[in-house]
């Protein structure tokens, strides 16, 4: 029994596929008027979780942010969740820095 031989070409589709992959692992910033409007604890809150996409992310223990965040939101009466202070922090953080 002789096996067939298949020539495969894919030309174009793999250097298109390797153009896509290098251009989608450095991501250039947003334009300005790419960045969406801030919202407020509250405002968070209200999303749904169909409306949501986990981070997970692992932070140095050293920082104490479970306890920090805990207390600071203990002190100032604050009943918004970790995950949506930390949602808040982060896209402050990324608007100082025009993303």
């Amino acid at each position: 029994m002789n096996p067939k031989k298949y020539e495969v070409s894919l030309g174009s589709k793999v250097s298109r596929k390797k153009a896509e992959k290098e251009s989608a692992s450095t991501p250039a910033p947003p334009p300005a008027d790419g960045i969406p409007e801030a919202m407020s604890l509250d405002q968070i809150a209200a999303v749904s979780p169909g409306e949501r996409r986990q981070l997970n992310v692992g932070v140095p223990e050293q920082l104490l942010l479970h306890r920090r965040t805990a207390l600071y939101r203990e002190d100032h009466g604050l009943h918004a969740t970790r995950q949506n202070i930390v949602a808040a922090a982060v896209d402050e953080w990324l608007r100082a820095r025009g993303y």
